[in-house]
């Protein structure tokens, strides 16, 4: 009787690892087996879910908004690009256009041994000097000549820059002054018969720019 108790125990034990053993496969994992013999139970593998791919805006920057400086410039440029542009060419500048990069207006003229300088971004300074008028093409920082041109003076334009008691550069001052931001570019013109420099300036933070009128007599805002 003691021999068959001892069959029947081990006939019980048999199935039972059997099935701990199957569970352990149906669990996707591979069944261990720890130093003892017996069945040690899988860990699950570990997984990380996929971050979530970004993308910044259109038209902006490492999600920032997009710079008005690809179409203007910092005052400090724009005072200095008027100062080398009359020691180049002498006499008194009277209007200041910052060109952007790739400008089309300069590629035309392909004879021109600065051609590609003047695709970079730069500002462009008109001046007289007596019965000469000129153009001097200066670097975005205002620090170096690129190129000039020159041409008769016309008579109207002549009148109204020496009949101006603001200067160019004093206007610019007057305007930035009353409304900070970058420059686009600077004239002088007659408004409701009152002549007056017109500054076009990107206020600081926004994506448009506004015309801003100094009195070329008083330099007062008009």
């Amino acid at each position: 009787m003691k021999q068959l108790t001892r069959i029947r125990t081990l006939s019980l034990a048999v199935p039972a690892a059997a099935a701990l053993a199957l569970s352990a496969c149906g669990s996707g994992g591979e069944a261990t087996t720890s130093e003892d013999g017996t069945a040690a139970a899988d860990t699950p593998e570990e997984t990380t879910a996929p971050a979530e791919e970004t993308t910044a805006p259109e038209g902006t920057e490492s999600g920032g908004p997009a710079s008005s400086l690809a179409r203007s410039g910092e005052l400090s440029a724009a005072l200095a690009a008027v100062e080398t542009a009359e020691q180049e060419a002498g006499g008194t500048a009277y209007d200041l256009d910052f060109d952007e990069a790739d400008d089309d207006d300069d590629d035309d003229d392909d004879d021109r041994d600065d051609a590609d300088d003047l695709r970079e971004a730069h500002w462009s300074v008109s001046g007289f000097d007596g019965d000469r008028e000129w153009e001097v093409h200066v670097s975005e920082d205002g620090a170096s000549v690129l190129g000039t041109e020159e041409d008769r003076a016309d008579d109207d334009d002549r009148r109204e820059a020496e009949a101006a008691s603001v200067t160019l550069v004093e206007a610019l001052e007057a305007a930035v002054g009353d409304t900070p931001g970058t420059v686009d570019d600077a004239s002088l013109d007659e408004e409701g018969g009152t002549l007056a420099w017109e500054i076009s300036i990107y206020p600081e933070g926004q994506d448009r720019s506004t015309d801003v009128y100094v009195d070329a007599e008083s330099g007062e805002i008009v």
